[in-house]
């Protein structure tokens, strides 16, 4: 019933849960899969772009615009626009997308023409978008627009008696993908998986996985190396202080960086860090951000 109804949907859970394969499930049983599925990153358009890739262009109609684009929003007509990390989103671009989802209408830059789009608005955030209206970083008319339902997905630590049927279903994806037989977890393996606390969600379970396939013979996984990060933390102990307080900051912004999906303006929102601060952390470990998006 959720699939068909045309009120707007928002999945909200941490970072890796999945909520991009539960709209894309939820697309692929609508009544409109036969149409397009246009995933966005709201938090990878720059605010002085957000218009022009949602309304879209004509040719010559600023510096730049090398050819006509008919934007994100009439690409997704008749089907589903999927608005990823919306929390991200300044309050201008809050603006211009409330505009067109109270209109259903899109006028490209440079174009006189008015069109009219019919989709279906699924959106995820890995924050509580509700703490981000209280906190005036969010618009309280647009939340209501895009939270006709709100899921809340649980990470999968959570949720131990879906980590198996989840690996399963992974692992029948990576052999797809390898065009191979499909691998099969062994009582072993399957117990290390459980005992795990994937603290990377599902994102960190099929980056394991596909690890594990790779180096399986038959298609048979007896174990999932998780050494490393055990490793880890043994060799933290026998760290100096200095070394121990130097390794925590860098795996503290590197976590960061991959909860937040290499966003500057979270991580400062989260650490209580200001942004200078945390570009000379970037550069005293010579890493870029952009790596993570």
């Amino acid at each position: 019933r959720v699939a068909d109804a045309k009120v707007s949907i928002l999945f909200e859970g941490e970072s890796g849960v999945g909520k991009d394969h539960l709209a894309r499930a939820l697309h692929s049983i609508s009544k409109r899969k036969n149409c397009q599925f246009i995933p966005v990153n709201c938090s990878a358009i720059p605010e002085t772009l957000f218009e022009s890739e949602l309304y879209g262009y004509k040719k010559g109609s600023f510096t730049g615009a090398f050819r006509d684009y008919e934007g994100i929003a009439r690409s997704a007509n008749g089907g589903t626009l999927f608005l990823d990390e919306i929390s991200e989103l300044s309050l201008p671009s809050q603006a211009k997308l409330l505009r067109f989802l109270e209109t259903k209408q899109v006028q490209p830059i440079g174009e006189a023409k008015i069109y009219d789009v019919d989709l279906r608005i699924i959106s995820a955030s890995n924050v509580s978008l509700i703490k981000r209206v209280e906190d005036k970083k969010f618009r309280e008319d647009l939340y209501y627009r895009i939270a006709g339902i709100t899921i809340k997905i649980p990470p999968l630590r959570e949720r131990v008696e879906d980590i198996i049927p989840i690996a399963e279903s992974l692992l029948t994806e990576i052999s797809k993908t390898e065009n191979k037989e499909t691998a099969y977890l062994t009582p072993s393996a399957k117990e290390k998986i459980i005992s795990y606390p994937w603290f990377g969600n599902i994102r960190e379970l099929k980056n394991k996985l596909y690890e594990a396939f790779l180096n399986s013979k038959g298609g048979k996984i007896d174990t999932i190396d998780t050494s490393a990060k055990e490793k880890e933390e043994t060799e933290k102990i026998q760290l100096s202080f200095f070394e121990a307080k130097r390794q925590f900051e860098q795996d503290y912004i590197e976590d960061l960086l991959i909860k937040t999906k290499g966003n500057i303006n979270e991580i400062s929102r989260i650490s209580g860090l200001s942004r200078k601060a945390i570009y000379e952390i970037l550069k005293k470990f010579n890493i870029d951000p952009s790596d993570y998006r």
